[in-house]
């Protein structure tokens, strides 16, 4: 119970004071000089979008796979993944790679953008603060399971929009890399849902719909087994043109949920 009280003074104080802090600089730099905070904001909002990293470290994963490099493969793919990789095949390095996009999405390009168009850089680097304590404290395994409880229940809240604004938009842009927007939609209906996780399952099950590939399954941690429902289990598994099909998916992706983030800023600005 301890712990669990402590996590929560962890989030409320980091997340909180991460947003109250950013508010005041920028009110106050904006009481002198309207134009430097608005670059500063921007610049700042800009900080809280992933989509460069996330695009380069698959590329790294990809080239390795293209060059039939797998040991190199399983090192670059072990950079942005959290299961064991030393022993991953081709094709697990290419799914591994895969879900990381579809999930990443969700939380380093999505949700940032979502929180940027309705709270500005404050709510952006708020929600970074508490995606990065998910990622540090949010895991049910011990000692964090009382711990970071409040930082995993945070961001499957802050999450729950973004990962279906996510999953949407991958069904949209199927069609750019030979898929059809109607069977990404229905692997979406079908699989999104089955995933552990509330959220992460559906930009998932929306990209293995989009490419018509197998995601999810088994995967080790620490050595550990851990079994989850595959995701399109009746489509065949990820190969390594894939992962630059879905490179495709999250960049226009992206750049569609960008538009409908200006849009949605636009339209809250033409309200107030």
């Amino acid at each position: 119970m301890r712990e669990r009280v402590g996590g929560y003074a962890i989030v409320i104080g980091i997340v909180g004071s991460t947003a109250l802090s950013t508010s005041v600089i920028l009110r106050e730099i904006r009481k002198s000089n309207d134009v430097l905070a608005g670059v500063l904001e921007s610049a700042l909002g800009w900080t809280t979008i992933a989509i460069r990293d996330l695009l380069v470290e698959s590329g790294d994963v990809r080239t390795a796979l293209e060059a039939h490099d797998l040991p190199r493969a399983r090192i670059q793919v072990a950079r942005i993944v959290g299961r064991d990789t030393h022993d991953l095949s081709e094709s697990e390095v290419a799914r591994a790679t895969i879900e990381t996009l579809a999930e990443s999405l969700c939380d380093g390009i999505v949700a940032p953008l979502l929180a940027l168009s309705l709270g500005g850089a404050p709510a952006a680097l708020a929600f970074k603060a508490a995606s990065t304590l998910d990622s540090m404290l949010g895991h049910s395994e011990a000692p964090y399971t009382d711990l970071g409880y409040a930082a995993a229940k945070l961001d499957d809240v802050l999450c729950w929009l973004p990962a279906r604004v996510a999953a949407f938009a991958v069904v949209a842009v199927a069609p750019i890399v030979g898929g059809r927007s109607d069977v990404a939609f229905a692997t979406l209906r079908a699989d999104g849902a089955r995933h552990a996780s509330p959220n992460a399952g559906r930009p998932e099950a929306a990209m293995a719909g989009a490419l018509r590939v197998r995601l999810g399954g088994t995967n080790a941690y620490d050595g550990v087994l851990v079994h989850a429902p595959e995701l399109g289990a009746a489509f065949p598994r990820a190969t390594t043109g894939d992962v630059r099909r879905a490179e495709r998916i999250t960049l226009a992706a992206s750049l569609l949920c960008a538009l409908v983030a200006l849009g949605s800023r636009a339209l809250l600005d033409a309200a107030s």
